[in-house]
């Protein structure tokens, strides 16, 4: 990880020292968020695995893209979070993703990917920035924390069972970008994309257990405004050095697999996305597979120009299981969410949103958030 980020800083000290007419195709643009979160504003259900959260008072994006040439681009991003503490002292500034885009023919059916690419598990991820997200808070399939572990495996149903309320894996994880190379293109009303990476949708910590991820996505287009596609994941995800593995078992023999569905159509004013994911963790300790679901349906509608509202109601469900004592649980807490908000363009540039997420769990009291955000691009 610090060979591939001290690689991609020389990248960019490169970049920026080409000469005038090379350094000029250079672009560069920032996204900032400036946020106050008043009611359960503490709580960590959004949170992400180094403190960031996109309701914390501030986060900043800095974006730089350069095409050397037609068939060679190179996009680098930064992310800055103020941090769970809200002072900044528990992140840092970091390299969010660092890839290069190779065009090997004068045609769009067959480009590459290299780096630390984005997830192209479902159609959130080119979603997910705060002036592209109607609402504030991300689906929870892309963030939410299940209590599975990647550093240690349940010895049996009962250990599981005691670890409810621990903040593990998530269903796909939006926030860490993956090493790997991706094949993709778009033919017509047809797009594909196949890619090899190092870590699991679930678990970055994944990098480095010898193992590797498979993940391709299939859409179609069939009519102006409507998107189709489904996407099919499986890969390692324990971390390296996990225990309670079995003997003779290593980590990269740990698999998960996951399947999205997804759905998106927009006509006039209105935009409706929707997203069905479903993932399997094998536990080498447990006869069953360990399995989550969950699924959005998110409506967007332009109320008059600058001025929109918005809605998604999300739904995060686990199965069941049977102790040694005959009793059937639910191997973690069961969460709908239904996130509202408004939004109002002033000027490009200038959004502000106003929005309210309500979290009901099964076995833990609900958690709200009101949030007033606002959105500035450069």
């Amino acid at each position: 990880m610090k060979k591939f980020c001290l690689l991609c800083l020389l990248l960019f000290l490169t970049l920026i020292s080409l000469p005038q007419s090379a350094a000029a195709q250079i672009k560069f643009s920032a996204l900032t968020t400036l946020g106050y979160t008043g009611l359960d504003r503490e709580s960590k259900i959004n949170g992400m695995f180094r403190g960031d959260d996109p309701f914390n008072p501030v986060r900043v994006t800095l974006f730089m893209e350069d095409w050397i040439n037609p068939r060679l681009g190179v996009f680098i991003e930064f992310l800055w979070d103020q941090g769970a503490s809200h002072s900044g002292s528990d992140t840092k500034p970091r390299i969010n993703g660092a890839y290069a885009v190779a065009r090997p023919f004068d045609t769009d059916a067959f480009l590459l990917k290299i780096g630390m690419i984005p997830s192209s598990f479902g159609t959130w991820a080119p979603r997910t920035y705060a002036d592209r997200n109607p609402l504030v808070g991300l689906p929870l399939a892309y963030h939410y924390r299940t209590p599975l572990k990647s550093s240690q495996v349940p010895l049996d149903v009962d250990e599981l069972r005691t670890w409810r309320t621990n903040r593990g894996l998530p269903l796909a994880y939006d926030s860490c970008w993956d090493h790997g190379v991706e094949a993709f293109g778009f033919i017509s009303w047809f797009e594909y994309s196949l890619a090899l990476t190092k870590s699991s949708i679930s678990s970055p910590a994944a990098y480095n257990n010898g193992g590797f991820q498979v993940l391709t996505r299939l859409g179609v287009k069939p009519l102006t405004g409507l998107r189709l596609g489904v996407s099919l994941e499986r890969g390692s995800y324990l971390d390296k050095g996990a225990t309670g593995l079995p003997a003779g078992k290593k980590e990269e023999d740990a698999y998960q697999e996951a399947i999205n569905f997804d759905f998106g159509y927009s006509y006039g004013h209105t935009q409706i996305y929707s997203e069905l994911a479903k993932i399997w963790w094998e536990s080498p300790n447990l006869e069953d597979d360990l399995t989550s679901t969950s699924w959005y349906v998110e409506l967007k509608q332009v109320l008059f120009p600058g001025f929109y509202a918005a809605v998604r109601y999300n739904r995060f469900t686990y199965n069941s299981l049977t102790g040694s004592d005959g009793v059937s649980f639910d191997w973690g807490d069961n969460v709908t969410r239904v996130e509202s908000g408004l939004g109002y363009t002033f000027t490009k540039g200038v959004l502000l949103k106003l929005d309210w997420q309500h979290n009901r769990i099964d076995t833990r009291p609900n958690v709200d958030l009101l949030c007033t955000q606002l959105v500035l691009t450069f």
